[in-house]
């Protein structure tokens, strides 16, 4: 009587973990469809694809475009491609290109181009479509303005931000509305301005700043 007690306790534990495992599991086109919402929150017609590719446990989205417009500028994100892979422990793995440019448009016609770049980044999805947590760490996260054209007149110069050794998490909850909390370290920051004045008499801007140890938190 007891062993036939125990073997179906130990049945049914097994059952509801397996249950449990499951419901925990995310597919790839789950956490796309968390992207596009994301996305779709700066307005009708702001996210752009080229195509959408979906075989055995991987969703691959080409040509990612992201177009934001408001009274005085343009802001457009040319993403590129981004790989949704289910992993054998129920997350998602995200993988995306190593840089891509963000070109803001002033309605003046300045046109200002700025390379986001990433080192290592590893992002990695987990828990359900109701409640998703992201796991990303990065070596590095580069912000570099790369020119500025008005006209016939085009700016060059380096200013850059670099966040090094990042590490952080952010869960994303759907009820009634969208709930973000984040949880986030970078290891340092390196701030660097050196480009020559436009116009002037060899006139230039410089400087460098850093600052270590920083931590961040949203609820």
């Amino acid at each position: 009587m007891t062993n036939s007690f125990e073997m179906r306790s130990a049945v049914c534990a097994a059952a509801l973990f397996a249950g449990t495992a499951a419901y925990a599991d995310l597919t790839a086109a789950q956490v796309w469809d968390d992207w596009k919402s994301q996305y779709e929150q700066y307005g009708e017609g702001s996210l752009s694809i080229g195509a959408e590719e979906t075989s055995s446990g991987v969703v691959t989205v080409r040509d990612i475009t992201l177009s934001v417009d408001d009274d005085d500028v343009n802001i457009e994100v040319s993403v590129g491609n981004i790989t949704f892979n289910e992993q054998a422990d129920g997350s998602v793995r995200v993988t995306m290109a190593d840089s891509f440019p963000l070109v803001v448009t002033g309605v003046d016609g300045v046109v200002i181009t700025i390379i986001m770049s990433q080192e290592n980044l590893e992002m990695n999805v987990s828990g359900t479509p109701e409640l998703m947590e992201y796991d990303i760490t990065a070596d590095s996260y580069t912000v570099a303005f790369q020119d500025a054209v008005n006209g016939d007149v085009t700016i060059n110069g380096d200013a850059s931000l670099i966040a090094r050794d990042m590490a952080g998490s952010y869960t994303v909850a759907k009820d009634t509305m969208r709930n973000i909390s984040s949880d986030a370290s970078i290891g340092s920051i390196d701030v660097l301005v050196d480009f020559q004045i436009p116009g002037g008499d060899g006139e230039y801007v410089t400087g460098a700043a850093k600052i270590n140890g920083l931590q961040s938190q949203s609820v």
